[in-house]
């Protein structure tokens, strides 16, 4: 069919789209991390059991949620927890954070449970939901690095409410509040306050840091440093280009299979109440048809008229359905391109990363030129002073202390980027294979369905057209 056609087309160009990636920069050596000795872990999501808990301070007021249960297993043993949505939103977000420029599989959305909202069941809804954290778990699993990672240990494995976990705090980075930056800004700005970053909030995006300044300074180098990019990082930055092209071509397949999947269902509907409607037909020609037919010259057309109509019937309700088999078949063929089109996203946010870090280290660099150049102004002007001033030796002496701040906070901020940038290089490789590989099952899936259903239903149509004509003959037959 024309959607069909559409969607396999849409996927194509979005395979010819990642497999060009690498014409707008340098082709990355494989440096993906070794996986061959890495434990293997298997897990499940299972059993969603709803949880009320009493408010005390709030007499009457109780809330619930629902908590899942993980097993999962590998070489050291099996383990199962208990775990809520939430802390399904913290693993994401921390992992965000302690592995920045790694391509990490995107979290389930929120959603309600509330069915007239969501529209389904509470039921469907926590099947649905199930699926999707498993797949989830499944998917960071099979990374190299993330399933090695302390915080996904701790997730799987720690005793007990999440929340309360001693060892899962201990994994999980401060986050400072961002209402601390905002106190803090107007004395940056006056210079009461230091406005050199430190070492460990360099090393994260500025999002994840309370501080005001640096965010404003990072997009005011982001503005003014266009042209002074390095080829290399140019190169990156166009192969970033290329993902979200990619992305638009896996959006647009993803909407032409939804499209192919309604019309599907609204095909099968179509043929159900077509033949259903034939039968009943046929049944009127048997009650009224035939009894006062055989009083005219049309008892033997009646007949045949009830008997075609009960064949097409027969066929259309038997085509029907096949036609709901086939959807269901083209739904599971075309699932993965919504993973294809998380990982795209995954991609791009993971480049970006590192793309944020090339600001903090230009906006550190800006700084640190500015400050040198400050301190070398005013050393000579306090070599060429005979009287001792106290207030510009206060202010030289906290300059040399910015300067060396600003120092450590350039080579922490450099060190992160080249990170960073090793991190892009090794998923990048992996996931560029990974995406070919499963566009290429995407297709052959869904050209297998087509070709069985599609035979299936060409079987039934001439079984059809030879009874038919079978049917025709006859009549003729009669007749003469």
């Amino acid at each position: 069919s024309e959607s069909e056609s559409e969607s396999a087309r849409v996927t194509e160009e979005g395979q010819s789209d990642v497999s060009r990636l690498d014409g707008h920069g340098p082709k990355p050596a494989s440096t993906a991390p070794e996986s061959v000795n890495l434990p293997k872990r298997i897990v499940g999501v299972a059993d969603p059991v709803r949880f009320v808990s009493d408010h005390s301070y709030i007499p009457g007021l109780t809330s619930s949620h629902f908590e899942y249960l993980i097993t999962s297993s590998d070489d050291n043993g099996t383990y199962a927890v208990r775990r809520r949505f939430s802390d399904f939103l913290q693993l994401a977000d921390v992992l965000s954070e302690t592995h920045r420029g790694y391509f990490i599989f995107p979290r389930p959305e929120k959603g309600t449970l509330d069915a007239a909202a969501a529209g389904r069941t509470e039921a469907e809804f926590l099947a649905l939901r199930q699926v999707e954290l498993e797949r989830y778990l499944v998917r960071l699993c099979e990374h190299p690095v993330l399933s090695t990672s302390d915080e996904l240990a701790v997730f799987l494995e720690a005793d007990g409410s999440l929340a309360s976990s001693v060892a899962w705090h201990q994994v999980v980075p401060l986050r400072p509040t961002l209402l601390d930056g905002i106190l803090r800004l107007p004395g940056q700005l006056i210079g009461s306050e230091s406005a050199v970053p430190t070492v460990q909030d360099v090393k994260k995006n500025s999002r994840n840091t309370n501080d005001v300044m640096r965010m404003l300074k990072e997009v005011m180098v982001k503005e003014e440093a266009q042209g002074e990019v390095p080829a290399e990082e140019m190169a990156w930055r166009r192969i970033r280009e290329g993902v979200e092209r990619y992305s638009e071509c896996l959006v647009a397949a993803s909407s032409a299979s939804e499209r192919l999947v309604r019309e599907s269902e609204r095909l099968s509907i179509v043929m159900g109440d077509s033949g259903l409607s034939l039968i009943r037909m046929a049944k009127y020609e048997d009650d009224y048809g035939s009894p006062t037919g055989r009083y005219s010259p049309f008892a033997a057309t009646t007949h045949a008229m009830a008997e075609v109509s009960r064949r097409c019937g027969m066929e259309l309700a038997k085509m029907s359905k096949m036609e709901r088999h086939a959807t269901e078949d083209r739904v599971v063929a075309l699932e993965p391109i919504n993973n294809l089109l998380a990982m795209a996203q995954s991609a791009t946010s993971a480049l970006m990363e590192r793309e944020n870090a090339f600001l903090t280290v230009r906006s550190v660099q800006d700084d640190l030129n500015k400050a040198c150049a400050s301190l070398d102004m005013m050393e000579k002007v306090q070599a060429v002073t005979t009287l001792p001033d106290p207030a510009a030796e206060k202010k030289l002496a906290a300059l040399r202390n910015d300067v060396v701040g600003l120092e450590a906070a350039l080579r922490a901020a450099s060190t992160t980027y080249e990170t960073l940038f090793e991190r892009n290089k090794s998923d990048y490789t992996r996931w560029r294979e990974e995406q070919v590989s499963d566009i290429k099952a995407v297709h052959l899936e869904l050209s297998q369905a087509m070709l069985r259903h599609g035979s299936k239903k060409a079987d039934e149509a001439a079984g059809l057209t030879r009874d038919l004509r079978s049917a025709g003959d006859r009549k003729r037959s009669m007749d003469e």
